[in-house]
């Protein structure tokens, strides 16, 4: 007499094989009836040939396999083969009479092993129960669609799913780090005792998880061949357990959904785990659109920031420029991000002077802008309160030395301009050397070799100042290293030799020649995207 046991549900169906053929499938009328999306609906048969069993596959979608090696034609079957069934694995096995007769009953036993499945496996595979469990799947579905803050919903999640899966005793949800291959507990629950801190989820089950990126379920953990070696899985007094990954956008495990029973009669089935998975990529998803909304909010967040930070400093930048009887200023300020480094400003000094000021401060974005604020501020201070041009520049530096954050520094370029005597007084702290144009167009520089070194680096360094003479005609111009740097896309840079060709044209005044500077930059730097400030100070006496 042959019978025929399977576990299921936590419960031992015995069947007995009067026949000498057995149909394996999803269909009910099958005699081996595996209710799992993956089987097909006449998956197999088993027949009986002089005593002995085969098997033969029946056109099934995902395959009949004997030791985990996929059958093409019918197979003879030996004592402990496995056999699998599209991923459900049950053992093939000769069970000796219980009557200790000492003859072996041809009694043949499939019992379920383990099995593992990804979330691409679930569709249409809510198994036995599937009713109920499609409701509560619902459920938990449009619970977690109707908020955006799931560290608040997978407590309730857990605990739906203990509603779901009677024989659940603990369930957890473990998240990895990112950019590693740790994990850590987000949450943990018994279905008695309440939340829990201490781990409930099995490292070996995890590291599986993590490393294949399926579903693994195993319906006797303890005589689990994988599993052999976990310490964890004896500790936590783990029976049964099915753990499922949370898939990410990317398609790799971002955590885990961990169930686990320690009831050695209640075993979880392969259609639990598909149940657990397609929560798992619901929770997943909702998790994932949290994340994102959250980073959409930080980023328009910041971007509010950057643009206060950037009405801050253009509040600092003069609004207009100064009109005094015989002269002519223009002025342009170009960021290459929302706020940058570089500053401009002219303004009267207390002795009837105007300071005109052009400066570019190391790095880019909000943190060149905030020690570009710190220099605004000070050069105001000592310009409108130090009557030697040379002091008050070293009082700046010193101030710039004992603020700066290392590796941060500034260069700067002041002119003191007499409006009555037309003198004006240079004081340079490694900034590009200022240009001056005569009337009848030459260029003329200032000594660099009497420019200082950038602002920030050495404490009381003596800078020098030279001064120069304006006639009617005669201009200056101070810009940035944003205009002779600027690049086009075959990476050449835009030059001081363009720039002197751009001045030495006939132009009327300064707002001339300073819209012709920028337009010059504009063509040379073409399509290619602007890689620094560009600032540009011109100021000169008037022929009229």
């Amino acid at each position: 007499m042959f019978k025929l046991s399977l576990i299921q549900d936590g419960s031992v169906f015995e069947y007995t094989l009067g026949s000498d053929e057995l149909l394996v499938g999803r269909q009910t009328d099958c005699a081996i009836n595996l209710d799992y999306s993956q089987v097909s609906r006449r998956h197999a048969r088993l027949f009986r040939v002089d005593g002995t069993y085969w098997i033969e596959d029946l056109d099934s979608s995902n395959g009949t396999s004997v030791n985990d090696r996929q059958i093409h034609s019918p197979l003879q079957l030996q004592d402990g083969d496995r056999l699998g069934f599209g991923g459900v694995m049950l053992r093939f096995q000769q069970v000796v009479n219980p009557a200790g007769t000492g003859e072996a009953e041809n009694r043949t036993v499939l019992s379920t092993q383990v099995h593992t499945i990804t979330s691409r496996d679930t569709r249409n595979a809510i198994g036995n129960r599937s009713e109920e469990k499609l409701h509560a799947v619902l459920n938990i579905s449009r619970r977690l669609a109707e908020s955006s803050d799931l560290d608040s919903h997978l407590p309730l999640i857990i605990e739906s799913l203990f509603d779901i899966f009677p024989a659940a005793d603990r369930g957890a949800v473990v998240l990895r780090d990112p950019g590693s291959e740790q994990f850590r507990l987000h949450v943990a629950k018994d279905r008695y005792s309440g939340e829990v801190t201490e781990p409930l989820v099995s490292a070996t089950v995890l590291s599986r998880v993590f490393s294949e990126n399926v579903g693994i379920l195993s319906a006797d953990a303890r005589s689990d061949s994988r599993f052999d070696t976990s310490k964890s899985i004896v500790n936590l007094d783990i029976r049964s357990v099915m753990c499922a990954p949370l898939p990410g956008l990317d398609g790799e495990a971002i955590g885990a959904i961990s169930l686990d029973s320690r009831n050695a009669q209640a075993r979880f089935t392969i259609g639990d785990l598909e149940v657990l998975t397609l929560v798992a990529a619901q929770a997943a998803l909702s998790y994932e659109n949290a994340r994102l909304m959250a980073g959409k909010m930080e980023q328009e967040r910041q971007e509010r920031d950057l643009e206060m930070a950037r009405r801050i400093q253009q509040a600092l930048l003069p609004t207009e420029m100064p009109r005094p009887a015989g002269y002519d200023f223009f002025a342009a300020y170009v960021p290459a991000a929302a706020v940058g480094g570089d500053y401009y400003d002219c303004f009267p000094t207390s002795d009837g002077k105007l300071c005109v000021a052009i400066g570019d401060v190391a790095g880019k974005g909000v943190s060149a802008s905030l020690l570009m604020s710190r220099l605004s501020s000070v050069i105001h201070s000592s310009m409108r309160f130090v009557d030697k041009p040379s002091e008050a520049f070293r009082y700046i530096n010193r101030h710039m030395c004992r603020c700066s954050v290392e590796g941060r520094f500034a260069t700067l370029v002041i002119a003191i301009v007499d409006l009555e005597s037309h003198e004006v007084t240079v004081l340079n702290g490694g900034h590009m050397t200022p240009i001056v144009r005569t009337a009848d167009g030459l260029l003329n520089g200032l000594d660099e070799s009497r420019a200082g070194i950038p602002l920030g680096i050495v404490d009381d360094y003596p800078y020098e100042q030279q001064s120069l003479l304006l006639n009617p005609g005669d201009s200056i111009y101070l810009y940035s290293d944003g205009i002779s740097e600027a690049r086009n896309a075959q990476g050449k840079l835009y030059g001081l030799e363009r720039l002197h060709a751009v001045l030495s044209g006939d132009h009327i005044d300064v707002w001339h020649a300073g819209k012709a500077i920028l337009a010059d930059v504009r063509r040379h730097a073409g399509q290619e995207a602007q890689s620094d400030d560009i600032s540009l100070m011109c100021f000169g006496r008037s022929l009229g």
